[in-house]
């Protein structure tokens, strides 16, 4: 017998020009038989599933195409093998809008950590870039624009900034294949995040190599092999791919630790991650995953559910759809 229960977990003090973050729902799905633990978690703007709408699916006994969820795709798929206790891979500091960026960057610099994303406005871009000419030329930039502007802003913006970025990431506002087209020449290394909107270009983009970079949440794809897919074709076309977090439990953590050593693997070099959003998640729900010297660090803990009951916003419910209960025997 499998059951379901609906979690709200806290975001601490993370804001980007658009939006700020407090909290992130999630399932869980255990069985009452085993140790068996799925975290279902649709990233809001990202997805366009919703908990609501997984939730509706597996109380209701009609069938369903299990690839119009991905977020629920993904946590049943599991074709990641390992001996390993533990398993570390590279990793950025996400900056939000709203954090001290001198003061971040020393702290974790002091870490041992020298990748950062930056997020920026329209109404402090400027701002934030003579900033950050004072820090030392070593010491690697994301910038994320967070799709605020046109494509002829987008263009004026690439010709006058007079800053080595790693890589500028959403500045289009409509992220269209016909857009990046007219972006290629830019002298700057563009980075596309991606999400259920701009995955409808993304081969076309990936084959015409567009973009210099791509970040991938596995949970936008659906099944893991997915995102191997993707990321095979990205370094088939001189792409480099790398794997972005978002808010989870240690159980979605896992998972997409897992798959950024796939990653590693497949360019056979350690490629730097975005698991930036670890500082703003309270630690309890990341048991056994740590920051260390510019890497993230995944250590075998076993998960008690007992210590996420703070955030849990229902009782456990049986879960009737006969589809959904075959896909969880198997997963």
């Amino acid at each position: 017998m499998y059951e379901y229960s609906n979690y709200k977990i806290p975001i601490y003090n993370l804001e980007n020009s658009k939006t700020k973050y407090k909290f992130q729902d999630i399932i869980l799905i255990k069985s009452k038989k085993s140790q068996f633990l799925l975290e279902v978690s649709p990233l809001k703007g990202f997805n366009n599933e919703s908990v609501k709408q997984i939730e509706e699916i597996l109380i209701s006994k009609k069938t369903f195409d299990i690839s119009k969820y991905p977020s629920f795709e993904y946590a049943l798929s599991n074709y990641q093998k390992t001996d390993k206790n533990n398993i570390s891979v590279k990793s950025s500091i996400l900056i939000a809008n709203n954090e001290d960026i001198m003061k971040n960057i020393s702290n974790f610099c002091n870490l041992g950590f020298n990748t950062f994303k930056i997020k920026v406005s329209k109404n402090d871009y400027l701002k934030k870039i003579e900033l950050l000419k004072s820090i030392n030329s070593s010491i690697n930039i994301r910038i994320d624009f967070n799709n605020e502007f046109s494509t002829e802003d987008s263009i004026n913006i690439l010709n006058n900034i007079n800053y080595n970025f790693e890589f500028i990431e959403g500045i289009l506002n409509i992220e269209s294949i016909k857009n990046y087209r007219l972006l290629k020449d830019s002298k700057h290394n563009l980075c596309l995040d991606i999400n259920s909107k701009n995955l409808l270009d993304i081969d076309k983009i990936i084959k015409e190599k567009l973009l210099s970079f791509i970040a991938i949440k596995p949970k936008i794809l659906g099944d893991e092999r997915n995102t191997q897919m993707l990321a095979k074709e990205c370094q088939k076309n001189n792409i480099k791919s790398y794997i972005s977090s978002t808010f989870e439990t240690q159980i979605g953590f896992n998972k997409s630790i897992f798959l950024a050593k796939y990653l590693d693997d497949l360019y056979n070099e350690e490629i730097i991650h975005g698991f930036g959003t670890y500082n703003f998640l309270e630690k309890s729900l990341l048991e056994g995953i740590s920051l260390n010297k510019g890497y993230i660090e995944s250590e075998f803990s076993e998960i008690d559910i007992k210590n996420l009951s703070t955030y849990q916003t229902t009782k456990w419910k049986k879960i009737v759809n006969l589809e959904i209960i075959e896909k969880l025997k198997n997963a």
